[in-house]
């Protein structure tokens, strides 16, 4: 296997333990900077002849099962904090009503 090939898949794996710590604190993360990181690595294994190439399937198929598991639980977050911000809106609603009612007294 390639020296600088598994360099750049070390950096995949720890973008996207990295990523899934943040995301299980309950923290941002911008996607931007895996992107690159899995484009130079894809990059580099498609520049391998074809035998090596091939021995780097099952980790790209891993990196794709953990970038799933990492999209599903964003999209678990932006569904909670739509709820929160809902249920926000519907206080803010409630309050304005009431309050422009008891001015009216």
């Amino acid at each position: 296997m390639s020296e600088n090939v598994e360099k750049l898949l070390e950096n995949v794996w720890k973008t996207l333990k990295e990523y899934s710590e943040a995301i299980a604190n309950g923290g941002d993360v911008d996607m931007s900077e895996l992107d690159k990181r899995v484009r130079e690595f894809c990059g580099e294994v498609s520049s391998l002849p074809g035998e090596k190439a091939k021995e780097y399937d099952k980790k790209m198929q891993e990196i794709v099962v953990h970038m799933t598991k990492i999209m599903k639980d964003l999209q678990k977050m932006k569904e909670g904090v739509s709820q929160k911000i809902g249920a926000a809106d519907s206080r803010q609603t409630a309050f304005s009503a009431y309050g422009s009612a008891s001015t009216l007294k």
